[in-house]
């Protein structure tokens, strides 16, 4: 800052001098130009304290600039200094005053008649901190729209030289907060011109991350389908397709407060595209498969860049996204036997990748892909159990099948668990994060449950397996007493489950050991 702190001290002292000279007496025209020129000075001064990091400093002149510039209605300097001052109090999260100083900016832009090339480019910055004060405010709508007119004037160079792979960033980013509201339409229109505006010789790297946006819209259309979808059905229906842990995927963006709040206001880019596919409502296995089918187009692509070895987050996140779409896929298919081989893919998506990573270092990955594994495991056995009762087909050969489903559930879901004590040193017992205590006793119930579930020839098999459902049934209470104060505020019904399944349990035990 050498060089400017140099510049400083010459305009401080010119300051000084000229205010001096308004002391004295003269002619009251050439007092008036005095004044002008002192103020655009301190405009300088203000600017020059912003960028040494002296902000409130620098807010001041610049303030006193202002007022001078209004009297005089000196709309290119006004324009120019209450576009700084909003930019200044924007960086301090004075967001009120920022808000003022930026639409004063933009008033004053619409007062200009004629705009010069320099009064063009402030006015693409006032719209785009615009958009960042509207964002901190929670007003999505008016932020979006901001974005979108600063991206525009930078196509119509009314913002200085257009940078090609900045602008498609940015209008990536503005696809994701469209999709985050579910005005799909807005949101690949986004994505189709971010594509477009690249460079075509853009190496992987930077271009991967936008075809994982291509694909995560198709994941998310369906993923709102199957949610209106679940609606329609009652509690208990609902209940065998639903999330029984709700967690966050491994990488996502930033969570808007009100995502309904963004509306497709039909603001589309003066940006010649190819012709691209409709996007029909997802209502049925048809409409469900087309889309399947564009989202997995696009991952794929992804996911040549992505690869476990060097993108760990960004692999599993694509892995994740897939089984998503097929576990949707399944909800629109009819045929069982189809939804199972669905749930099949889904696991060989999945299982093979948490043991591939150190738990300590990728606790969060490995605990969610372990427990989807262990429910998608679960899920083809009451599908496949369902099935076999309906159809009377209870054989061996079809038992010994379900039990190898009830059993790589079992292991899933005990890989999970242990999960959350990663260390040699730690106990089974030990307590959990309270964020994560509901999670890790689902992990022990899903556990017992699925214990019982295992069918046998024999009643001496079918009596082990309910051995260790007591057992586990049994542990979860003993935690729970271990750890009162961590578990009373939590999974009381499930407790409450529990205390039963251990009453009833043991007279099954005793009626399949006289047996």
């Amino acid at each position: 800052f050498k060089h400017k702190y140099e510049a400083r001290a010459k305009m401080e002292a010119w300051v000084a001098e000229a205010e001096k000279a308004l002391e004295g007496e003269g002619p009251e025209n050439q007092r008036q130009i005095l004044l002008d020129k002192i103020a655009s000075c301190k405009l300088k001064l203000g600017i020059n304290y912003h960028e040494c990091e002296e902000a409130s400093a620098g807010a001041r002149l610049m303030e006193a600039a202002a007022e001078r510039f209004e009297a005089k209605e000196s709309l290119d300097e006004l324009q120019d200094c209450t576009n700084h001052l909003g930019i200044v109090w924007c960086e301090l999260g004075n967001m009120e005053k920022a808000t003022q100083f930026l639409q004063r900016a933009e008033a004053v832009y619409e007062m200009q008649e004629v705009h010069s090339e320099a009064s063009e480019e402030r006015y693409t910055l006032t719209l785009f901190y615009l958009a960042q004060v509207h964002t901190h405010n929670e007003k999505t709508s008016e932020a979006a729209r901001c974005i979108h007119f600063t991206l525009q004037r930078q196509l119509d160079h009314k913002g200085g030289l257009l940078d090609a792979l900045e602008w498609s960033a940015n209008c990536t980013r503005l696809a994701d907060y469209y999709s985050k509201g579910k005005a799909f339409d807005a949101a690949r229109h986004c994505l189709e011109c971010a594509l477009e505006i690249m460079p075509e010789d853009v190496d992987e790297e930077t271009k991967s991350p936008l075809l994982l946006a291509f694909g995560k819209i198709s994941v998310q259309r369906m993923d709102a389908a199957f949610e209106k979808s679940l609606q329609q059905l009652t509690s208990k229906e609902r209940a065998q397709f639903e999330d029984r842990v709700s967690f966050k995927p491994a990488v996502d963006g930033e969570e808007l407060a009100d995502p309904d709040r963004i509306q497709d206001e039909g603001l589309r880019f003066n940006v010649s595209l190819p012709a691209s596919s409709t996007m029909p409502a997802i209502t049925d296995y048809k409409s469900a498969l087309a889309e399947f089918k564009e989202g997995s187009k696009w991952l794929t692509e992804a996911g040549k860049y992505f690869l476990l070895d060097g993108h760990v987050s960004e692999h599993i996140e694509i892995c994740q996204l897939k089984s998503k779409m097929l576990k949707v896929l399944a909800f629109f298919e009819q045929s069982p036997g189809n939804q199972c081989k669905m749930h099949k893919r889904r696991i060989d998506l999945l299982e093979p990748i948490a043991p591939q990573l150190n738990v300590q270092v990728f606790d969060f990955q490995c605990k969610q892909l372990y427990f989807e594994v262990a429910e998608t495991y679960s899920l083809m056995f009451e599908i496949k159990a369902k099935q076999a009762e309906a159809d009377s087909d209870i054989t061996p050969a079809k038992v010994k099948k379900l039990n190898t489903l009830a059993l790589s559930s079992i292991a899933a879901y005990t890989s999970f668990v242990k999960c959350f004590h990663p260390k040699p040193d730690m106990k089974p017992d030990d307590a959990v994060d309270e964020d994560n205590i509901e999670w890790f006793l689902t992990g022990h119930l899903s556990l017992a449950r699925m214990h019982g579930k295992v069918l046998g020839g024999e009643a001496s098999a079918m009596r082990d397996a309910l051995i260790r459902s007591l057992e586990t049934y049994k542990w979860i209470l003993n935690y729970a007493d271990k750890h009162q104060a961590l578990c009373q505020t939590c999974f009381q019904a499930e407790f409450d489950i529990c205390r039963e399944m251990a009453r009833l349990i043991p007279q099954k035990i005793h009626e399949l050991s006289m047996q």
